[in-house]
């Protein structure tokens, strides 16, 4: 089971996305558990999950006619900390498996009415920036910049997940001079200036109100506000 870490996160918690998608996405989207039922299980009403519902009233279950569909295309659990991250920061590679860019298999969005990333004198590399992003920062690599992130002069993201929100102000701010790496910053956070957070320590767990760390991965949870010249 995953662990309860409390993150406001675009996909649902148990891996699977809440949306209806076109029947030609199937082919090359994520999924995780696509199921279509002509029947009610008994004090199963409504949507469920197959691991915990399905398999548990098998008894009941194989009693009607079932089929199945062999899924041949891409599937990734992320139900662990460590499989969100390396599953959304596959898609900063040139050959993802969404394969992004397929004119043949388009991928449609959210219109946000955002203004377009600002982005001042940064070197960025593989990497996915946001609507309504201002990136002041030195570097930005092998990262994903969410909605309304603001990034700060003279810092250095590397390996990180910012989600960030539709929101009035800018979601997160990261101050000046910071180095972050391998981290996952959730929405509505605030990083002071000279802020490094780096896991100089190399720790695989870690607990705090705000800050944690999973697999050596840094995890900054809503509402923290970390000061300036906060390190880990």
């Amino acid at each position: 089971m995953p662990e309860k870490i409390k993150l406001s996160l675009p996909l649902h918690p148990r891996g699977y996305r809440q949306h209806l998608l076109p029947a030609d996405f199937f082919s090359s989207a994520c999924s995780a558990f696509f199921l279509l039922f002509s029947f009610s299980l008994p004090g199963r009403a409504g949507a469920f999950h197959i691991d915990n519902s399905v398999l548990p009233t098998r008894h009941h279950f194989c009693r009607g006619k079932t089929s199945a569909f062999i899924y041949n295309g891409y599937w990734e659990d992320i139900g662990t900390i460590s499989a969100y991250y390396q599953a959304n920061l596959a898609l900063t590679n040139d050959q993802n498996w969404m394969q992004s860019y397929n004119e043949t298999n388009q991928l449609y969005t959210p219109h946000n009415n955002m203004t377009t990333p600002l982005i001042k004198a940064t070197a960025i590399t593989n990497s996915l920036i946001n609507q309504g992003a201002l990136i002041e920062a030195k570097e930005v690599t092998h990262s994903i910049v969410g909605l309304k992130t603001w990034i700060k002069e003279h810092t250095i993201v590397r390996d990180c997940i910012i989600t960030g929100e539709h929101c009035p102000t800018y979601s997160v701010v990261i101050g000046k001079n910071c180095i972050l790496q391998k981290a996952i910053i959730d929405s509505d956070v605030i990083i002071g200036d000279n802020v490094h957070l780096i896991n100089q320590k190399n720790v695989q767990k870690f607990d705090s109100d705000y800050v944690f760390i999973r697999d050596g991965i840094i995890i900054i949870t809503s509402g923290a506000r970390l000061p300036d010249g906060f390190v880990i």
